[in-house]
């Protein structure tokens, strides 16, 4: 029997002028947000809400000040939480997870 693996998560970049973060609306480079992904905020992300579901990601990287609220932001085990150089981001969600959290 095989030994299982754990993929890397892919990396997705959020579209500027978008609203709603939930695994329905197409509002990253990619399409639609997959559950686990690492997500990069860049200029003119703004507000973010969470819809009301909630979402998992790996690492949040915000390169340009950027706020989360609404629903709940799942973040798993050894997931970080990044702000480049003289940016802000605020978290207004509730953020849920079982082993840490490194910022």
């Amino acid at each position: 029997m095989p030994l299982a693996t754990s993929a890397k998560a892919a990396t997705q970049v959020w579209i500027p002028g978008s609203v709603v973060w939930d695994n329905t609306a197409p509002n990253w480079d990619t399409g639609q947000w997959i559950s686990g992904n690492d997500a990069i905020f860049d200029v003119g992300t703004g507000i973010v809400t969470i819809g009301p579901l909630g979402v998992e990601a790996s690492s949040i990287l915000f390169n340009s000040s950027a706020a989360l609220t609404g629903g709940n932001l799942t973040l798993p085990s050894g997931a970080t939480l990044n702000a480049a150089s003289g940016e802000v981001a605020t978290i207004q969600s509730n953020i849920l997870g079982s082993a840490g959290l490194i910022v």
